[in-house]
């Protein structure tokens, strides 16, 4: 989610000139899925709109995560005006563009399989995918529901203590694997457990499995 825009402004050093100071930054947001459209403040607009920020060195400028629209790309763009009137030339301008994603990636657990009875869970695997902003990183549960009990990479912890742990992802299949789950020995016969994992993806989503 995106609800403040900031960045930093100073005068370029000169040694010619007395330094008269920074005293606001205009920026230009533009929907460039939309092409010549840009947020005027409250709205976005056709024709092209610069939003003035007064500024002694860093800026921010609030904007409702309302105003995006998943799966746009927008391009920010700002300059920096002194207090002699002189105005960033284009060449200096910062840039920065970005695609606004909301969705859920994808996960689950392929092994073990629901309903099915093992005898160790040393190895779980599954699936993780998405198709704006790619996976980040994977996370997996173990738990033993009978006990109320989580792994922790090498043992059960405390009742109710809960731990997600790292995986190992592969984004050429969209595939995970976890290799460090219980083996037999720290298994009890007739208890239940249950595997669950959660995905991150580039835009700080996430999605839950089911259990």
């Amino acid at each position: 989610s995106i609800s403040s825009i900031s960045g930093t402004s100073k005068e370029k050093p000169d040694a010619t000139q007395e330094k008269s100071g920074v005293v606001n930054v205009k920026i230009r947001i533009q929907d460039l899925t939309r092409g010549a459209t840009y947020w005027n403040g409250e709205a976005w607009q056709a024709g092209e709109t610069w939003l003035v920020i007064d500024t002694t060195g860093t800026w921010s400028y609030n904007i409702p995560n309302s105003s995006f629209t998943h799966a746009h790309q927008y391009q920010i763009k700002a300059k920096a005006s002194d207090e002699a009137g002189n105005e960033e030339p284009e060449a200096g301008w910062a840039s920065h563009t970005f695609t606004y994603d909301t969705a859920e990636p994808a996960c689950a657990v392929a092994v073990p399989q629901e309903g099915r009875y093992y005898n160790e869970l040393a190895t779980v695997k599954g699936t993780a995918s998405d198709t704006l902003a790619d996976i980040d990183y994977v996370e997996i549960q173990i738990h033993d529901t009978t006990a109320d009990r989580y792994w922790n990479e090498t043992d059960w912890g405390a009742v109710g203590v809960e731990y997600w742990l790292g995986v190992t992802y592969y984004p050429a299949t969209d595939t995970w694997e976890y290799t460090s789950g219980p083996p037999r020995a720290k298994l009890t016969s007739g208890n239940a457990y249950t595997a669950q994992c959660r995905a991150f993806d580039n835009g700080a989503n996430q999605k839950l499995s089911t259990v």
